[in-house]
């Protein structure tokens, strides 16, 4: 029976927090409560003609014209949301489709809308070991469904191990047999590039708190032209996609964060994580890296070191006063294991002792090398 044995070490009182966790959520970005604070002026409904609507109206559409000036695409194509869960069920459910093919890396408010849709089949696209889509199978999936109506969904970056999907490259195969595609852009937004290539897909889900906006608030594109149903009646707010009253304050900070985007700082995030990896691979010989031959965000490790249990390893960071993860953050507090590496074939005594770490632009060298000392002394003793 494997003991584990933990080593605590004493941290000053005045160490910092160290904040190892921006794929579960950025903390607020320059300007971003501020922006809040502003648009919390406005009391109007944005729906009211009088001039305090007005005013909360244009807070809203000032952001739209950011996000659009950005991803450059017509403002009109958006739809505001609550966040990533809410566009990807309402991408899904929006569209009329007898079977959704969906990557069986995609996240759980993707798998779990289409698996459980009341009229459309479900079947997962596989992925290889390094979590890549299997084109070969998704065209093999495409083919056999003929004379259906098809929606692909293959998320842009993957949040658990990081992986970049070839977006462009399966979009053009999607097309081809007249399929339509979602993608899940949640964790890309802000971290890599969205070329305009990747934005000829149908639709795109994004959310704010991943890139240093409030909780509770997304957007969802739209291609022009699409046939598209809303998921409930209401006011017809955002074009009729998405009734209910919008909320103002988190759109407000959701463009202030748009405008904060800087790519540059993402240079020294990725240097970063490599110092973190190869210094790691260096002290620990069975130290293993999720999808470590293929593009990742410039900021995500998920790796594990088979000796030691995820709670471990989180528990002992936190009590240092480091944030990592040891599972999925959308689970209402219940930690899940990672069910990507799963997907990728890895043992389950590799599932077993993973854990995510993923930086951000606060994150300095110090950070690092404060999370590999006290990583250093989580000891497995047989």
């Amino acid at each position: 029976m494997e003991k584990t044995t933990l080593l605590k070490l004493k941290m000053p009182s005045s160490q910092r927090l160290i904040y190892l966790d921006y794929n579960s959520s950025a903390p607020l970005g320059k300007g971003v409560k501020e922006a809040i604070c502003s648009a919390l002026d406005h009391v109007g409904n944005p729906s009211s003609v009088h001039q305090s609507g007005k005013k909360a109206k244009a807070v809203i559409n000032k952001t739209r014209e950011i996000l659009s000036d950005y991803l450059d695409v017509p403002s009109q194509n958006l739809i505001f949301t609550s966040g990533g869960t809410e566009s990807n069920a309402l991408a899904l459910r929006g569209i009329d489709a007898d079977v959704f093919f969906v990557s069986a890396i995609e996240h759980a408010s993707v798998l779990q809308t289409a698996q459980h849709h009341p009229n459309s089949g479900f079947q997962k696209i596989p992925v290889n070991s390094q979590g890549i889509v299997d084109l070969e199978a998704l065209t093999s999936l495409l083919k056999s469904a003929d004379g259906k109506k098809v929606l692909v969904s293959v998320m842009m970056a993957n949040n658990e191990s990081g992986v970049i999907e070839p977006i462009s490259e399966i979009r053009k195969i999607v097309h081809a047999y007249g399929a339509l595609m979602h993608v899940d852009a949640a964790q890309a937004l802000g971290k890599i590039p969205i070329s305009r290539e990747d934005l000829k897909v149908d639709l795109m889900s994004f959310s704010g708190h991943k890139i240093g906006a409030p909780m509770g608030v997304g957007a969802l594109y739209v291609r022009e032209g699409l046939s598209f149903r809303g998921l409930y009646e209401g006011g017809g707010q955002e074009r009729r996609f998405r009734s209910g009253t919008e909320n103002v304050s988190g759109i407000a900070g959701f463009g202030k964060a748009v405008e904060n985007i800087d790519f540059s700082k993402w240079e020294a995030i990725k240097s970063h994580r490599l110092f973190l990896e190869s210094t790691l691979r260096e002290k620990f010989s069975d130290l293993f890296i999720a999808s470590d031959r293929v593009s990742r965000l410039p900021n995500t490790t998920l790796m594990s070191r088979p000796s030691l249990p995820s709670s471990t390893q989180v528990i002992q960071l936190d009590l240092e006063g480091i944030c990592v993860s040891s599972g999925a953050s959308c689970s209402s507090g219940v930690v899940k294991s990672f069910s990507v590496l799963k997907a990728m074939g890895v043992s389950q005594e590799i599932v077993s002792s993973v854990i995510r770490v993923s930086l951000g632009p606060e994150t300095g060298r110090e950070d690092i090398e404060r999370f590999m000392t006290v990583y250093s002394h989580i000891q497995g003793k047989s």
